[in-house]
């Protein structure tokens, strides 16, 4: 999924509005994969333990935590 996904919106961004742009698109994604990874293995974790709708729960609820400490280290990293 990310390979082709990162190609076709990078070359569109870069197309669009420039290298700058398709640059922070592409480390956005990066940055996102995170969360994205987080939740799935919650997820696939919790599913056989809890109620579907539990689960599902816990696993944003992680993806969301893991999303907030990225956001907050890339900020407070320089």
């Amino acid at each position: 999924m990310f390979p082709v996904l990162a190609s076709v919106l990078g070359v569109f961004t870069h197309a669009s509005a420039g290298p700058a742009a398709a640059i922070r698109l592409l480390r956005g994604m990066v940055r996102g994969f995170y969360a994205f990874i987080a939740f799935c293995l919650a997820l696939a974790g919790a599913l056989e333990a809890l109620r579907p709708a539990s689960a599902f729960l816990l696993a944003l609820s992680l993806a969301v935590l893991v999303q907030l400490a990225v956001m907050w280290l890339g900020r407070h990293r320089h």
